[in-house]
C-alpha cells in the first residue's frame, strides 16, 4: 500500500517563551507536522489520477504560453480537465511561475549571447513537471 506524506501547518499556536533575563512572554508561531496517509486502493487511485491530470494540465498550459511567448489571463473555465476549480486555479498559478522561470532564463541567455557571441551558449529548455506533488491547505 502506497502512503502519502502530508505537511500540515497550524498557525497561531501559543507558546511560552522564557528569555535569559528571566522575563517571560507568550508568542504565536507556526508549527508544521508531517503526517503519512495510507488511503484505500480506490482512494489511492483517485489521488494518483488527480495528480497526473494536474501535471498534464500544467505542462499543456506552459506549452501554450511558450508558443504565444507571453502569459495570458486564463480562468478556470478555460482549463478543460476533470479537476475541481480550486485545483484548476492552482494549475494556472503554477504555470505562471514555471513560465516566468523559463522567460527569465531566456532573457539571461540573450544578454550573455550579446556580450560573448563566440562562446558556446547553454540551451534553455522549457521546464515541465514530472513528479507528482500534492499540497493541501485546509
Amino acid at each position: 500500500m502506497q502512503g502519502y506524506i502530508i505537511l500540515c501547518k497550524w498557525y497561531n499556536v501559543s507558546i511560552d517563551v522564557k528569555y535569559r533575563n528571566g522575563s517571560r512572554k507568550e508568542q504565536l508561531m507556526q508549527i508544521t507536522v508531517q503526517i503519512k496517509l495510507k488511503p484505500e486502493a480506490n482512494q489511492s487511485q483517485l489521488i494518483d489520477d488527480t495528480l497526473k491530470t494536474y501535471i498534464g494540465v500544467v505542462n499543456r498550459i506552459v506549452s501554450d504560453f511558450v508558443s504565444m511567448g507571453k502569459v495570458d489571463k486564463r480562468t478556470t473555465a478555460e482549463v478543460f480537465a476533470a479537476l475541481p476549480s480550486a485545483v484548476k486555479n492552482q494549475c494556472i498559478q503554477d504555470t505562471k511561475l514555471v513560465f516566468k522561470k523559463y522567460a527569465k532564463d531566456m532573457k539571461s541567455m540573450e544578454r550573455v549571447s550579446k556580450k560573448k557571441p563566440a562562446e558556446k551558449q547553454k540551451v534553455v529548455k522549457v521546464p515541465f513537471l514530472k513528479k507528482p506533488v500534492a499540497i493541501w491547505n485546509n
